[in-house]
C-alpha cells in the first residue's frame, strides 16, 4: 500500500467506509453478525499498515549502510588523491588481544577488523581467506588477526562479534569464526548456539559469558580503536611487519579484494628488511 492510499483509507475507516454498505432495509440487516466482514476489512487494512512500517524501516537500514559504504569508499578516493582533508596514514596497528592464526615465527601479520553480518566480510571469507591462508599462514610465513568491528546499522554483528569472543576464552574463536561465516546471512541468537553447540563449547560458560557486560566492553573497546585508524566500514586490513604486540610499516586494504591484492601486500612485507 503507498502512503498516499493509507490517508484515503484512513479517511474511509473514520467515515465507515472502507468497503460498500449493503442496503439497510430492515433490522434484520444491521444484526452484528452481518457486519463482520466490516472488521475482517479493518483487520487486513491494519495488517497492510503495519508490513508497510516494516517495510520502510527495513529501507531507511538499506540507506544507512549504503551511505556507510560511500563515506568508506570516499575516503580511499581521497586518501589517493592527496587530499589534505584525508586522514593520515596508519603506521602500526596493535593485536590487542585478538587471537592469532599462524606461526609465533611468522614476519609478517595480516590485522582483518570485521563484521559477522557484513556480505563483503563473508564474501573474502569465503572467496579469499581460504587461500591466503592456504598460501602464506599455513606456510608460516603469515600470522593472521582478527579484531571486531560490528556495524551500528547490523543489528546483528555486535552480539555475534560477543560470542566470537566468548568461544575464544574456551579455545574456540576461529572454530566460531568458520560457523558465523559459513551459515550465511545475519547470525541469530539461535544460530549463534547452534554454532557454540556444533564446536563443543561449554554451554554454561559461554551463556555466562555472553549475558558478562564485560564481553560487550571487550569488543567496544574494538570499536573505539578501530575507530581511532579512521575505519569507517569493513572489512578493513592492515598488512605490515611484526614488532612485539603490533605490525609496523603498514599497508592498508579495504573492502573485499582479490587474493593478489594480499599477495602483493604480504610480499613486499616479507621482502623488507
Amino acid at each position: 500500500m503507498r502512503p498516499g492510499n493509507l490517508v484515503v483509507l484512513i479517511a474511509a475507516l473514520i467515515a465507515g467506509c472502507s468497503a460498500p454498505t449493503p442496503p439497510a432495509a430492515s433490522d434484520e440487516s444491521r444484526k452484528p453478525e452481518k457486519q463482520d466482514w466490516a472488521q475482517e476489512e479493518i483487520l487486513l487494512q491494519l495488517k497492510e499498515m503495519r508490513e508497510d512500517i516494516n517495510r520502510l524501516q527495513q529501507d531507511a537500514a538499506a540507506v544507512k549502510s549504503l551511505d556507510g559504504r560511500i563515506s568508506a569508499l570516499e575516503a580511499v578516493v581521497a586518501q589517493k588523491a592527496g587530499n589534505s582533508d584525508a586522514a593520515a596514514p596508519v603506521r602500526e596497528v596493535l593485536f590487542g588481544d585478538a587471537v592469532p592464526r599462524g606461526s609465533a615465527r611468522a614476519k609478517v601479520a595480516v590485522v582483518e577488523f570485521t563484521d559477522f553480518e557484513c556480505p563483503f566480510c563473508a564474501r573474502h571469507y569465503r572467496e579469499v581467506f581460504p587461500e591466503l591462508k592456504k598460501t602464506f599462514v599455513d606456510t608460516g610465513r603469515v600470522r593472521y588477526y582478527v579484531r571486531n568491528y560490528p556495524l551500528d546499522f547490523h543489528a546483528s554483528a555486535k552480539p555475534a562479534a560477543i560470542a566470537a569472543f566468548c568461544a575464544g576464552k574456551g579455545g574456540k574463536f576461529w572454530e566460531m569464526h568458520e560457523k558465523l561465516f559459513s551459515k550465511g546471512g545475519a547470525p541469530t541468537a539461535d544460530s549463534i548456539r547452534e554454532a557454540a553447540n556444533a564446536i563443543g563449547v561449554d554451554a554454561n560458560r559461554f551463556s555466562a559469558c555472553l549475558s558478562d557486560p564485560a564481553s560487550s566492553k571487550r569488543v567496544d573497546a574494538d570499536i573505539q580503536y578501530a575507530n581511532g585508524l579512521g575505519i569507517r566500514g569493513t572489512p578493513k586490513f592492515f598488512i605490515g611487519r611484526i614488532d612485539g604486540n603490533k605490525i609496523v610499516d603498514v599497508i592498508e586494504v579495504t573492502g573485499a579484494r582479490p587474493l593478489s591484492t594480499f599477495s602483493s601486500a604480504i610480499e613486499s612485507r616479507l621482502a623488507s628488511p
